[in-house]
């Protein structure tokens, strides 16, 4: 058997028994970053992944291919829209297979237990149901056309505070009701062929080795029959994980340095697989049963891969392509204008009639107004194929009908320097800037080894490099600028590694090369702070800057890094920015609001960026970056109808939200971020996404404000149950806004609610048909979201007030009546008992609520439900 339509039909457990035993093993880990080993002799392919879950990046850090930037996962949870979901999913599902990629590394369906983790913005939710229904979507759409979900990280990965060893302390019941949850409607509507391990602990035990959780009940209770992966170095053992039921390893070489723990960029071979596994086995510790158990998973997901989309497989090393037309970005568009919720619109400012009104100068003020932020850092980072920015969409549409507008940033929100993309040009006059690589100091006028031109300002080599490349090498990129106003501009220089920065052959920037480096936050935590440096531009001018960066440390007299200083070929990684320097905040803020008195309408763009919502740090407060409240406030003064605008991947604090008339919240919307606030702020789209989580007004009233962060390696989720909404209304606590709350243009009347039992004879058929009717009232087309929570007051265990269980949007037109149906299962109706071990449903009556937020003022309607059995149930 030598090509893969061979592969595609033959009988696993046949060609199982043809492998050898190094063959197996070979399965069981990662060659590089991205692809699964192949078997050439028996036809089995190399399968090759992609990071996601707000785009497919393809396989390089170093020479990103650049792709669609979608929503990110809060935004698409926020749309409450199943469909448009589902939608999105082939729209990543084509993106991957244009890069050869079989598996996309998402969605991730972590809750949002605490909104301070770095990684909410890659969460749906702070509601299980809502999550896992999300995510059912997204995971159908992707598979649908031919590219596997793996599904992630089980389990409770819910911060990023010592996520490698922290152990998350949590009672079976929540466990089950709520962090599993997700994954476990993810198993039951759409089957994901993978699942991607947490990086931590469970009660004790690393997730990729909990023998409980990965066979117990994933595989046994659940039916999984796909591949479990771990996160990138999150495997810890070699005969605990292959028992435990991990397939995959995928891993990169640690090593240490004079800064940090660095990654290299050589992944293989595999630390814990290979050579130990064998040596294992030969020992006993490892069965052959379980290495076969472990390999056949391999060869599933692979055949798979193969009969989706066996063309991807085949061409999964070919060039990556980009994919950029019409109809993605017009879906992008659509999904980002979905996603926003509209909070306020108490004196009806929007939409704002531009075409009509007396409007002359409109002001755009605030720190994200002109920022790129559409998306969150980490992972989950990509090369967006193009960005519209607020500034770019408001202000082209204001122009194009005669209204004047103005600019004021009123302060900076970003943590690190703004980086050049969209800026800087490369020496070709192309977007981005030129990289020559050198194997040689830059003294000795070497010969470069590779010419480049690199599509951003923020570099990475760690899953690839130049073919040639040295690991001691040398890296100068350059670009020019045009200044965009007259002064002073701030410039910033992060790295590993060494670098200098010039501009017009002027050193402005020292980081490392013959100065101290201070170690930060940058890269993960294993790079430097940023340095800054100032150089006065004049607008209209040209400038060209220079960076010139080794990976190389002279020896050092450290026993630490022994004598040949730091190893070779680290992460090489670099990080350039800048903006023009506010040369004091008190003016910067005093000008914005002189521009908010001459104008006729002012928007103010907040939120926060890629330097504070990121994998690998978690934020430190609920407050907006910087002065931002305080901007806010001073306009407010004088503009009361300002039209705020919030963009980011959680909630923040919005301490001055009772005089705000006017406030939305915009997510980081994806590269159609502009079009969509925009086609929402002029009406051409009614507002109809509802918040997928609460915004507390402070972050002590969040249930996990207490348990947040590890103490001696451990977090204990002592709120239990009551994670969101479930414990500000089980501590009566009143939120800034409720989780499911968003407003729209229009009005919409609810009557006529029915709850009627269609089957009750067991649990398996267990449905309710939940009916009420919609009518648009107001003056515009648009969506209404039905919510649908349960409230079971008689209860052998304590449960939350209220529980979301079935969801419906509906799109009406003015005047338009429908029928809104949700089924309620099984699910809807239960809870675990971790005394029986199993899920139950208790006789009894139930109160079904329909809903149009998590407040108790938003309850419209009520029925009641009468089940007469007591039912018990395990798996899915």
């Amino acid at each position: 058997m030598t090509s893969l339509e061979d592969f595609a039909s033959c009988d696993l457990h046949t060609l199982l028994d043809k492998l050898s035993g190094d063959e197996k093993i070979s399965l069981l880990a990662g060659p590089d970053w991205w692809t699964t080993n192949a078997i050439p002799r028996l036809g089995v392919p190399s399968i090759k992944c992609s990071d996601g879950p707000n785009g497919v990046r393809g396989s390089s850090h170093f020479l990103p291919t650049p792709a669609n930037c979608i929503p990110c996962a809060t935004a698409l949870g926020a749309t409450f829209d199943v469909d448009l979901i589902h939608r999105i999913g082939g729209l990543l599902a084509r993106d991957a297979k244009a890069k050869g990629s079989s598996l996309l590394l998402g969605p991730t369906v972590n809750l949002q237990r605490n909104p301070l983790n770095g990684r909410a913005f890659e969460s749906f939710s702070e509601d299980p149901y809502l999550s896992g229904m999300i995510a059912s979507a997204y995971i159908n759409g992707l598979q649908e056309e031919g590219v596997g979900a793996v599904i992630k990280h089980l389990v409770c990965n819910d911060m990023e505070h010592e996520r490698f060893s922290v152990s998350a302390e949590v009672q079976e019941r929540p466990l089950r009701e709520i962090y599993l949850y997700p994954f476990m409607l993810a198993e039951k509507y759409s089957k994901p062929w993978g699942v991607m391990t947490a990086y931590g602990r469970l009660n004790g035990v690393h997730c990729s080795e909990d023998k409980n959780l990965l066979q117990g009940i994933l595989r046994d209770e659940w039916g999984f029959d796909g591949m479990v992966m771990s996160d990138w170095t999150g495997t810890y053992s070699t005969d605990l994980a292959i028992h435990a039921g991990l397939d995959l390893e995928m891993w990169v070489n640690m090593v240490w340095s004079s800064l940090s723990l660095i990654l290299c960029d050589r992944p293989g071979p595999p630390r814990f697989r290979g050579l130990q596994v064998k040596h294992l086995i030969n020992a006993k510790k490892i069965s052959e049963k379980a290495l076969d158990a472990r390999a056949y998973a391999m060869l599933q997901v692979a055949q798979r891969a193969v009969r989706a989309s066996i063309d991807t497989v085949r061409n999964n090393r070919a060039p990556e392509r980009g994919r950029d037309t019409p109809e993605d970005r017009a879906l992008n568009r659509e999904s980002a204008a979905k996603a926003i919720v509209l909070l306020k619109n108490t004196n009806s400012v929007l939409p704002l009639d531009i075409k009509s009104s007396n409007l002359k100068r409109v002001a755009i003020i605030g720190p994200n107004a002109k920022s790129r932020t559409v998306s969150g850092g980490g992972s989950a980072y990509l090369t967006s194929a193009y960005v519209i920015t607020s500034w770019d969409a408001l202000r082209g549409e204001l122009e194009q009908n005669g209204i004047e507008v103005a600019y004021a940033p009123g302060c900076y929100g970003h943590r690190y320097l703004p980086m050049l993309d969209g800026w800087i040009k490369a020496e070709d006059g192309s977007n981005g800037w030129t990289a020559r690589f050198y194997n040689e100091h830059f003294d000795k006028a070497p010969e470069a080894v590779s010419t480049l031109v690199l599509p951003g300002t923020r570099l990475r080599i760690n899953d690839s490099k130049p073919e040639g490349l040295a690991d001691d090498f040398y890296l100068e990129v350059s670009g020019f600028i045009l200044a965009e106003s007259t002064g002073p501009y701030e410039f910033g220089l992060s790295l590993v590694g060494r670098a200098q920065l010039f501009i017009d052959g002027e050193m402005v920037i020292d980081n490392g090369m013959d100065t101290p480096q201070t170690p930060g936050d940058s890269f993960y935590g294993l790079g430097t702070v940023e340095e800054v440096g100032v150089y006065d531009l004049v607008q209209g001018r040209t400038y060209h800057l220079t960076v010139r960066y080794t990976n190389y440390f002279p020896p050092m007299d450290s026993a630490a890094v022994g004598t040949s200083g730091q190893p070779a070929l680290v992460m090489a990684a670099l990080r350039v920015g800048g903006a023009p320097k506010l040369e004091s905040k008190e003016l910067a803020i005093e000008d914005a609001v002189q521009l908010a008195k001459k104008s006729d309408a002012v928007f103010c763009f907040t939120g926060g960026n890629m330097d504070w919502e990121a994998e690998g740090a978690d934020r430190k407060g609920l407050g907006l970056p910087g002065l931002t409240d305080q901007l806010v406030e001073a306009l407010l003064e004088v503009k009361p109808d300002t039209i705020i605008c919030n963009q980011s991947g959680s909630v923040f604090a919005f301490p001055w939200a009772d005089k705000a008339t006017t406030l939305l919240q915009s997510w980081f919307g994806g590269n159609e971020t502009g079009n969509g606030i925009a086609d929402v702020v002029f009406g051409r789209v009614n507002p109809s996404g509802r918040l997928p989580l609460t915004i507390p007004k402070r972050i002590q009233d969040c249930s996990a404000y207490l348990n947040w962060q590890a103490e001696n390696k451990k977090v204990l989720y002592g709120e239990g149950l009551f994670v969101g909404y479930r414990g500000y209304d089980a501590l009566w606590r009143e939120p800034a806004f409720a989780f499911g709350h968003g407003l729209s243009y229009s009005t919409f009347e609810w009557s006529s609610m029915t709850a009627t039992p269609v089957h009750t004879d067991d649990a398996v058929s267990l449905l309710v048909d939940v009916s009420i009717q919609v009518r648009n009232t107001g003056q515009a087309g648009g969506a209404e979201v039905v919510q649908i929570y349960i409230r079971d007051d008689v209860c052998s265990l304590k449960r939350p007030e209220k529980e979301l269980k079935g969801f419906a949007k509906v799109y009406l037109a003015v005047g338009e009546t429908k029928t809104v149906h949700v089924l309620l299962d099984k699910g809807a109706f239960s809870f675990y008992d971790d005394g029986a071990q199993c899920w139950v449903v208790e006789r009894g009556s139930f109160d079904v609520l329909a809903c149009k937020s998590s407040s108790k003022s938003d309850l419209v309607l009520t029925a009641r439900v009468e089940l007469p059995t007591t039912f018990h149930w395990k798996g899915v």
